[in-house]
């Protein structure tokens, strides 16, 4: 039979489609159980879903407590307004920062946000993403975020000081901290160990090397096989370096060329690998990443698991690897909604430590000084 070489994609795909709803509709007397069983489980099913929606409606809504910056600066130098207008002093129109809170209030009704004047071309990234509902778990803004360390506190000032830190080491090997002169600088003026340096503080961050193995072991996905190395930035390149390219990028005036990239393969060295890997990472990337290396590794399951009782059965759709993968994929995105996101619980929408370096008050804290009062 000759090939019809005139038939397009689009006509494929709907002979296709209309191919397989036929064997669909033909499967269907097949595949359909007594019409009893079949009411009797979609009961069940609703029960199921209800009994965890109500048992989530029964759980106590943590409050959300704001650091009270928003309130306290009028020109809002303390808050997060990327992409709105700015002042060449990198001061947010306050106007535009006024109309973004009021449309957050009134979200999902986008009709004020509509109207929002931004600063440049780029758009506000996601700012629904708050007040959107999940049919899975309990709802996010039952959630809660210890408020954010205040703009005019010694806490601030020294993220600050640290990220000043990081950015003058991310070329230095994460090897060479104890013996690096810049390294050892930086231990010194943070009052840290060369072992304590740029690490966090939950339980287990200062035990082991400084990149987790997990990062750094071969793993697959299904028949591709990688081997731990990614594509990162060169040494020695800056960004933003002056004050017109920050100013654009504060107010969102894109578009922005795609950073230079090193032409070879690196396994994660230093701070500037890891700023490579978070800057173009997908959502949930690491922790899915992490959990096909365990895997790999023949990890031993969680022993709540229930099919470790069971001697016939092993699982798989349920709490099996696609299970797990599935919730490792689907949590981060939940979290990234978490408050403080669109402000209808009165969250902070506090600004990152790099922000801050632009403003009067945390250059004067960081210089040793003792910050004003706020203006009323």
């Amino acid at each position: 039979m000759a090939l019809d070489h005139a038939v397009t994609r689009r006509g494929f795909l709907g002979a296709a489609g209309a191919g397989l709803a036929a064997v669909s509709l033909a499967a269907q007397p097949m595949l359909a159980g007594d019409a009893g069983e079949d009411a009797r489980r979609e009961h069940r099913s609703f029960e199921v879903r209800e009994r965890a929606a109500r048992s989530e409606l029964r759980a106590d809504a943590e409050p959300q407590v704001n650091n009270g910056d928003e309130a306290l600066y009028p020109n809002f130098i303390a808050s997060y307004s990327k992409g709105l207008p700015h002042n060449t002093l990198d001061e947010v129109d306050a106007a535009a920062y006024r109309t973004l809170l009021r449309a957050l209030r009134m979200l999902p009704d986008t009709s004020v946000l509509s109207g929002l004047r931004l600063g440049g071309s780029e758009k506000l990234i996601n700012p629904m993403a708050g007040v959107a509902f999940d049919l899975e778990g309990i709802d996010i803004q039952k959630l809660a975020a210890p408020p954010a360390h205040t703009l005019a506190s010694a806490a601030r000032a020294a993220e600050m000081i640290e990220l000043y830190w990081m950015a003058l080491c991310r070329d230095v090997p994460f090897c060479q901290y104890s013996s690096h002169p810049l390294a050892l600088t930086a231990c010194r003026a943070l009052g840290v160990t060369s072992g304590d340096l740029f690490r966090g503080n939950l339980p287990g961050d200062v035990i082991g090397p400084y990149v987790s193995q997990l990062m750094l072991t071969p793993f697959s996905y299904g028949q591709y096989q990688l081997d731990g190395r990614l594509t990162t930035f060169p040494a020695g390149a800056d960004y933003l370096a002056g004050p017109d390219a920050w100013l654009a990028c504060r107010n969102g005036q894109g578009p922005f060329p795609a950073p230079q990239t090193d032409p070879v393969p690196r396994y994660f060295r230093c701070g500037r690998d890891l700023a490579a890997y978070v800057h173009s990472d997908n959502a949930c990337e690491g922790f899915y990443n992490a959990g096909l290396r365990l895997y790999a590794l023949h990890a031993p399951l969680n022993p709540g698991n229930p099919y470790l009782a069971l001697r016939d059965q092993s699982p798989f759709a349920t709490f099996g690897v696609p299970s797990t993968r599935c919730t490792q994929a689907c949590s981060h995105p939940k979290l990234r909604r978490a408050p403080p996101g669109a402000g209808a619980r009165g969250c902070c929408r506090r600004h990152s430590p790099r922000a801050a370096r632009s403003t009067p008050l945390t250059r004067r804290r960081t210089a040793g000084l003792r910050a004003p009062a706020p203006r009323s």
